[in-house]
């Protein structure tokens, strides 16, 4: 994913960090338990991506444990360890929930 910084105008326009975050949380179900996530105002450009060229709230969870698919007969990958949660930006509308379980 490439991303970049949005625009004097985008920025202005944009939703709040305290709106991004419940937005976030309500829709990642996240618990209180985990620590507080970081959260990033960014326009994504990369062009392969599903949200081209689009402003977006990245809400970053880490040190999270939630149980991720067992590919059978693999072996078990452990839980995802980070939450990566996609809000447009101007909409505050819920766009994406990744986990993974590398990046630190």
């Amino acid at each position: 994913m490439k991303v970049a910084a949005l625009s004097a105008d985008q920025a202005a326009a944009a939703i709040s960090l305290e709106r991004a975050l419940e937005i976030a949380g309500r829709e990642a179900g996240f618990g209180s338990s985990y620590p507080a996530p970081e959260a990033y105002l960014v326009r994504i450009t990369h062009p392969g991506a599903l949200m081209v060229d689009r402003p977006v709230w990245l809400v970053v969870w880490m040190d999270i444990s939630e149980p991720g698919p067992r590919p059978y007969p693999a072996a078990d990958p452990g839980p995802f360890t980070i939450g990566w949660v996609y809000i447009d930006a101007l909409t505050g509308e819920y766009l994406s929930t990744t986990l993974t379980n590398q990046g630190h």
